[in-house]
């Protein structure tokens, strides 16, 4: 089984058992040996129900050092996170406020900001960063863009979780040349969440393919990686070029193809934001309800039409004429065809 206690030493040319070299205490019978203050060397018995590793995992002060280094690891993540606190804090700050992190030299605003917190009383992280490590001090750049990219994680899955709460959501984006001349498509998202509308910040997504297909292509790639139903995409806001809103192989169009029921209009202008919502919102939703039940039902329909012919009091104020699809529809079950309009008048003079 995994021993993740047990090392090798190169320089003592043995085994030892980790915890119990850091926590083991020689007490009454237990007697310290073999894997903890000497190396186990002895190869050939390891293993096995009477093997050394099986003897030692036995051992009162075993057991005793593997809690004693559990309890130990614990309030360890629990110091650490809570020495993470103030730098998460300050690093949130700095994005609220768009403060860069850092100036041209790794010594930048972040740094100031972490000082003024040790100034203002912070004695937690005075403490941390006097006492740490120079590599454990979490307040590199390296670190830094970890920290942003978990928090911007936590974002994204909250803004999610509000769009498949709101059901229905328009896409936003554009296309955007960053620092380094690398294309672009800025990707948002357009929802109504408890009475208020939001325009979120999702992701920017490398455009290699800058044509209407292959943005279109990019655009479905991230609705499904982000886990939500492209059905329920009631619009599209882009920019004007051919490529976003061309007629024929513009990106608009090739997603309304790609979901295949939904219908593109351009963001009609509006007053307020009620007329906005009313225009731009409501009337796509309702064409998204009556596209849907008019492929849902319409089939049913005519079938329920057809089966209430057979009810006697549904057919008393109809005339023959109204009768014909339905008789066509059962005529292969009929007995005598060529009789039931003289069947249809003897039973309305009855």
């Amino acid at each position: 089984d995994n021993k993740p206690w047990l090392v090798y030493s190169p320089s003592k040319s043995g085994l030892f058992c980790v915890p119990c070299v850091l926590f083991a205490e020689a007490a009454g019978n237990n007697y310290l040996g073999s894997f903890v203050l000497s190396p186990c060397q002895q190869y050939g018995k390891l293993l096995g129900a009477d093997g050394q590793i099986t003897r030692h995992k036995l051992k009162n002060y075993h057991n005793d050092s593997i809690l004693d280094a559990e309890r130990f690891i614990s309030q360890e993540k629990i110091e650490n996170r809570k020495r993470l606190v103030p730098i998460i804090k300050t690093i949130i700050l700095c994005g609220q406020n768009n403060i860069p992190l850092r100036g041209h030299r790794d010594d930048g605003y972040i740094r100031s900001l972490l000082r003024y917190r040790i100034d203002a009383g912070d004695s937690m992280l005075a403490n941390h960063l006097s006492t740490a490590s120079k590599t454990a001090t979490y307040i590199s750049k390296t670190t830094q863009n970890e920290l942003i990219e978990i928090y911007g994680d936590l974002i994204r899955e909250q803004i999610l979780a509000e769009v498949k709460h709101a059901t229905f959501f328009t896409i936003i984006g554009d296309e955007t040349t960053d620092v380094n001349t690398i294309e672009q498509f800025t990707f948002c998202l357009r929802y109504l969440f408890e009475n208020k509308v939001h325009e979120k910040f999702i992701s920017f997504l490398p455009a290699e393919d800058r044509t209407g297909e292959g943005l279109a292509r990019l655009i479905l790639e991230e609705i499904k990686n982000l886990g939500l139903n492209p059905n329920f995409m009631v619009g599209q806001a882009y920019g004007g070029c051919s490529a976003m809103s061309g007629k024929f192989k513009g990106t608009q169009l090739t997603v309304m193809r790609g979901v295949g029921r939904q219908m593109y209009r351009p963001n009609a202008p509006a007053q307020t934001p009620e007329e906005y919502y009313r225009v731009n919102l409501f009337i796509p939703i309702m064409d998204h309800f009556i596209v849907s039940l008019t492929n849902r039902f319409s089939a049913h329909q005519w079938m329920a039409y057809h089966v209430s012919i057979l009810v006697p009091s549904m057919i008393e104020h109809k005339s023959f004429n109204d009768l014909k699809d339905s008789i066509t529809f059962y005529k292969a079950y009929l007995p005598s065809p060529n009789l039931i309009k003289e069947e249809f008048q003897l039973y309305k003079r009855k």
